[in-house]
């Protein structure tokens, strides 16, 4: 079986999960604002579905097959040489521009690099994704000198509060803007599976104590890729007709509003009065609440 929403709420594509739609891959974040250090605070300003995985190959090669889109011709060759049985592993060599055109053409977009901040470290300020201590074997990092990537959510213990996988190690992602406004330099942040896994903040050094790293938004790396992010009224009211047809959408939309949490509440709350005939937007209140 194989389910398929068109457009921008299309199927996720993962072979570890073959049949899951791509609201069964988001996580919703509370807004949120965190003040990390002196002079430096992150926000999400409002309330966000994050996607808990790196955008995959099988993903980007989707998308690039689609009419309308053009390569270029040194991300074509690339891409030409990923095997089939790569497509869990996350996607890379992307410009910012390529990489913000992919999250557009799913309704979607690259975080800012305060927002990405912020998702990273949670609520509580951590200094790593997963808590406040380093732990081992819990990110593709230089550390464990695989040397390249693996498939994306390999590492369960890695993943923040909220579900997100991968913010870091094995592949750095791109973000909108930064947090240094004197730098005409993009930001890439999270590290890689080619760089040493590190806090992601050190407060004595400033911005420059910030995981990331500097880049020409046209520059290419074979560990450099992004995730996406989505405003949860904008996505929601785009997608709950199509969501209402997928197979045991009931039971699958509560799970996923379940997992969302009683944060979510408040948000759905006030979608499901948008759209008061909807089915699929009560399944998720009813999973929230639950």
């Amino acid at each position: 079986m194989l389910v398929l929403l068109a457009g921008a709420c299309a199927r996720q594509t993962s072979a570890s999960d073959s049949d899951a739609v791509e609201i069964e891959r988001l996580c919703f974040v509370p807004a949120t604002s965190i003040q990390l250090f002196s002079g430096v605070s992150v926000e999400t300003a409002r309330p966000l579905l994050v996607s808990a995985f790196e955008i995959t190959r099988g993903e980007w090669r989707a998308y690039t097959g689609s009419p309308g889109v053009t390569l270029d011709p040194l991300l074509r060759e690339v891409q030409e040489g990923w095997p089939e049985s790569s497509d869990d592993l996350p996607a890379s060599f992307c410009t910012l521009s390529e990489a913000r055109a992919f999250a557009q053409s799913r309704g979607m977009r690259l975080p800012s690099a305060g927002e990405w901040l912020a998702i990273a470290v949670g609520s509580a300020g951590s200094p790593y994704p997963w808590g406040t201590s380093d732990v081992l074997s819990v990110a593709n990092s230089l550390d464990l000198a695989l040397l390249e990537p693996m498939p994306v959510g390999s590492f369960e213990r890695g993943r923040t509060h909220s579900g997100i996988y991968d913010l870091s190690g094995n592949v750095a992602e791109w973000v909108e803007g930064s947090l240094d406004p004197q730098s005409p330099l993009a930001w890439a942040m999270g590290g890689s599976y080619l760089r040493r896994k590190a806090r992601l903040y050190e407060p004595r050094e400033g911005l420059a104590g910030i995981q990331h790293v500097e880049l020409d938004p046209e520059h290419r790396a074979i560990d450099v890729g992004a995730r996406l992010v989505a405003d949860p009224r904008e996505y929601l009211l785009r997608c709950e007709a199509e969501l209402a047809r997928i197979p045991r959408a009931r039971e699958r939309l509560f799970a996923v509003g379940r997992r969302f949490g009683a944060a979510a509440v408040p948000v759905l709350e006030a979608v499901a009065q948008e759209r008061p005939e909807s089915e699929a937007l009560q399944w998720l209140l009813e999973g929230a609440r639950s």
